[in-house]
């Protein structure tokens, strides 16, 4: 009887989960690649600038299904953006400790391939506020950017409560709620519309619940 319930022990610590994928929440890391054209209104003077960012993200992510067949659900993203190259125009400007905080919320479908494997996509907006100083002239600029946002992954489940995720999300910057920038003369506020396009490929790991 021991050896029998050692036996049923093992098997379910080793054995892959054997249940399809419902709710998940844990650590999500992405590479970005964002080309965007904006234009600036400040003081009545109108700027049309091309701005290209590479940069990395940090956060928590997660996901609850619902309904009967655990296919639709809504996923949730908070995470910390740290670029890594800046080129404003032609120019890669002297700009440090550029951070954004995202957060980001979708509405989910998911799709059991295998008990295992599922195909995971989503459609939803984002919210990111971004901090630039700008080092040559002495100003801090402080952003906040709305955008739609899809996505596409594959989530495996490794075993019950283990999920690995992979996948590419796509952002069009839709709209600059605000902006302000100061320097050593004081702050002024100015208006931004930007247009353009972000990729993103990621990676989670996550605990299944």
């Amino acid at each position: 009887m021991r050896k029998i319930l050692c036996v049923i022990l093992i098997s379910l610590v080793t054995i892959p989960s054997i249940f399809s994928i419902t709710n998940y929440g844990g650590i999500k890391a992405s590479f970005v690649k964002e080309i965007t054209w904006s234009e600036t209104i400040s003081e009545g003077t109108k700027t049309r600038t091309k701005i290209e960012t590479d940069s990395l993200n940090f956060g928590f992510s997660g996901a609850n299904y619902f309904g009967k067949n655990k296919s639709f659900g809504i996923g949730y993203d908070l995470g910390v953006r740290r670029d890594l190259k800046f080129l404003n125009g032609d120019t890669a400007k002297s700009v440090s400790n550029q951070i954004g905080i995202n957060v980001s919320s979708l509405f989910l479908y998911k799709l059991d391939i295998t008990q295992k494997l599922s195909l995971e996509m989503g459609a939803g907006i984002s919210l990111e506020s971004k901090t630039f100083y700008y080092k040559d002239t002495n100003v801090k600029a402080i952003e906040w950017l709305l955008e739609p946002k899809l996505q596409v992954g594959l989530l495996y489940s490794v075993s019950d409560f283990l999920i690995l995720q992979g996948g590419v999300k796509l952002g069009l910057p839709l709209v600059d709620l605000a902006g302000t920038s100061k320097t050593v003369s004081g702050a002024s506020s100015f208006d931004m519309c930007v247009s353009g396009f972000d990729v993103c490929g990621f990676a989670g790991l996550y605990l299944a619940y």
